[in-house]
Order: C-alpha cells, then sequence, then structure tokens
C-alpha cells in the first residue's frame, strides 16, 4: 500500500508542482500570471519550447544527448527565413529537410560508429555555428511579410496538438517507442533481444531534428528574423523543461512523455512569472540553472539510496 502510495504521488509530482507554482506566482503578482491576457502569452511561449522538448525526449529516454539543439533551430530559422522569400512551401520543407539531415549525422555518428553522444552534437553545434557565421553575421535575415498571417494563436495550437500527438502516439503506442525505452534502459540488452539499436538511434535523432525545425518554424513567424542568436538558449531550456517534468535524468522505461508538455508549461509560467516580478534576466538564468541542478541531486540521492536498500536486502536474504 506504501509502495502504491508513493509511485501516485511520483507520477502527478510535476502536475502537483504545476499547480503549486502557478498559485505561488499568482499570489506574488497579484493575479497577473492568470489574467486572460498572460494565459494566451504564457501558451504562445511555451509552443516553442514544447516543440523543442518532444524531439529531444526521444534522444533522452535513450540515455543520449543532443547538444546541437539550439544550433539547429538556428539554421532551420535561416532557411525559413532566407528560401521563403522566394517561395513559402519550399522553404518550409527545405527547412524540415535541413532539420533532419542534422539528426541524421548525428545519429549516423552515434549510432552506427558509437560515438559519445555529447562529443558528436557539441561538435555538430560549433560546426552550424561556424557556418552561420559569414552568413548572418553582419545582418540578420528577415522573415517575409506573408508568413506573418501563420503567427495566428489557432494555428500555433492545432499544429501543436497535432504534431505533439502524433509524436505521443508513436513514443508510447508503437513498437518504435518501446525500443526506444528498452534502449535506455539496457542497449546491451535491447541489442540481444533482436532491436536494430543503430536504425533506433537514427530515427530518434532525426525526430529530434524534425522538431528542431518545426521550433524553428515558430521562432521565425514570432520573431520576424534569423539572428546569430537565434535559438540559442534553447537547448538548455528543453532539457531543464524535461527534468521539471519529471523525466528521469538517465531515461529509460520510467521515461513518460508527458514530461515535454508539462515541463514546458511549467518553465514558461516560470519564466513568465518572474519576468512579471521584474527579475533581471540574468538572475533568472542563474535561478533556473539551480532549480535544475538541485533537481539533478534530489534524483541522483534518490537512486543512491534507492540502490543501497536493494543491496542490504540482497546481503540480509543471502
Amino acid at each position: 500500500m506504501q509502495n502504491r502510495f508513493r509511485k501516485i504521488v511520483e507520477s502527478s509530482g510535476p502536475y502537483l508542482g504545476l499547480i503549486f507554482l502557478t498559485i505561488a506566482l499568482t499570489i506574488l503578482t497579484g493575479g497577473e500570471v492568470i489574467a486572460p491576457g498572460n494565459i494566451k502569452l504564457v501558451l504562445e511561449q511555451s509552443i516553442i519550447l514544447i516543440f523543442a522538448s518532444t524531439g529531444l525526449i526521444f534522444v533522452m529516454t535513450m540515455g543520449m544527448l543532443d547538444l546541437s539543439v539550439g544550433a539547429n533551430i538556428c539554421i532551420c530559422c535561416y532557411m525559413v527565413a532566407k528560401v521563403c522569400q522566394v517561395n513559402i512551401p519550399l522553404g518550409i520543407l527545405t527547412a524540415l529537410l535541413t532539420g533532419i539531415l542534422v539528426g541524421f549525422l548525428n545519429g549516423v555518428l552515434t549510432g552506427r560508429y558509437k560515438i559519445m553522444s555529447f562529443l558528436v552534437t557539441l561538435c555538430t553545434r560549433y560546426i552550424i555555428n561556424g557556418l552561420m557565421v559569414p552568413l548572418i553575421a553582419k545582418e540578420a535575415v528577415t522573415v517575409p511579410f506573408a508568413l506573418y498571417s501563420y503567427d495566428n494563436f489557432g494555428f500555433k495550437i492545432t499544429v501543436l496538438i497535432l504534431l505533439v500527438g502524433a509524436a505521443g502516439c508513436l513514443y508510447m503506442f508503437t513498437p518504435f517507442g518501446n525500443r526506444v525505452r528498452m534502449i535506455g534502459s539496457n542497449e546491451l540488452g535491447a541489442s540481444y533481444s533482436g532491436v536494430n539499436v543503430r536504425q533506433v538511434k537514427i530515427g530518434c535523432y532525426m525526430i529530434c531534428g524534425a522538431f528542431g525545425a518545426v521550433a524553428a518554424f515558430f521562432t521565425a513567424i514570432r520573431t520576424g528574423t534569423a539572428a546569430l542568436n537565434t535559438g540559442s538558449d534553447m537547448m538548455f531550456n528543453a532539457l531543464i523543461a524535461l527534468v521539471m517534468g519529471g523525466f528521469p535524468a538517465r531515461g529509460g522505461a520510467k521515461a513518460r512523455f508527458s514530461s515535454c508538455v508539462v515541463g514546458g508549461l511549467v518553465l514558461s509560467i516560470l519564466t513568465n512569472g518572474l519576468t512579471l516580478l521584474e527579475m533581471d534576466a540574468t538572475l533568472q538564468q542563474f535561478l533556473k540553472g539551480g532549480i535544475f541542478l538541485l533537481i539533478i541531486v534530489l534524483v541522483s540521492e534518490k537512486k543512491r539510496s534507492g540502490g543501497g536498500r536493494l543491496r542490504l536486502r540482497l546481503r540480509t536474504e543471502s
């Protein structure tokens, strides 16, 4: 009974955290956080973050990282701004293919050549940043005015529900999603069970790259430009969002898809509330980093204490 209660608390923890954070910031801001206009603003701010987190969750469930998320958004945003000046459908398709290509390269290097994901995606990030310097260092590329018609709340929410819903079904109800979690739990065991680890890794990185391209499209129509700093903090924010949404630091079978949505909302509400409280942007980053580190420490300590209890039980039984 006690174990069942603990599991219920653990599963509902992120949702309770979202409710508690909303109530606390509502009190501190005098109700500004839950004002209708501000709620719509928070939802709009969270859309891009949720897209980036949705792609990243496939990679992190395998216990891997993608540090090139922000750089991928930057180059895809550039493609949207530049190619859409010629043809809008072609620009959107070019950005999507660019994101998938970046993901494919990351997947091949980590899956086929078994290079650490941290090193591969870090190098990819610097390569993309290096490519973007001569292209937009002097002047940001402006998005064509025709794209501003897509900066519509109803359109954004509809696309979010469709794409994130499809990704959720793929993650939770298909053999592919099961294989992703198997790799995160035990890659060697998954390989012995007949899972093509290489293909799954490539597929996950391509999904991450595709959702990065979608995030780039909505970034482009929201900001109106593609600059060197576009998407620069998205990787860190997406990582924090997933952890705040209850995502286990090491991925695996316990990973829940809802983490990308709940975490995106939690981080967006936190950022919005701190802005309403007129907190300095640098201090906000410090606070977010501190919260992220605290969650990681608590999760690591919980795993360590749980492992200790298991070892003690085994010794007693023997």
